[in-house]
């Protein structure tokens, strides 16, 4: 699955925030579904031109709001 982020590096918003928003609305609105895995952190950070570190935190504030479940490597919904 391939998510289609946009970072606005003019915004107010760090990186990592700007990731969390966007993939958190994407859950709230249904077009990611349950138990669909999130893309690897790795490819997310290639694509998004950011360090993977960026893309951990975000992924590890939507595992923390109870927006996705950690299961080994991956993030599902």
């Amino acid at each position: 699955m391939e998510l289609a982020l946009t970072l606005d590096p003019s915004s107010n918003k760090s990186l990592q925030a700007l990731i969390f928003d966007q993939i958190r609305e994407l859950i709230l609105d249904g077009r990611l579904q349950a138990n669909m895995a999130l893309p690897p952190t790795r490819l997310v950070a290639e694509r998004c031109r950011v360090s993977r570190n960026t893309v951990i935190i975000a992924y590890d504030r939507l595992a923390a709001e109870g927006y996705v479940e950690p299961r080994g490597r991956l993030a599902y919904l």
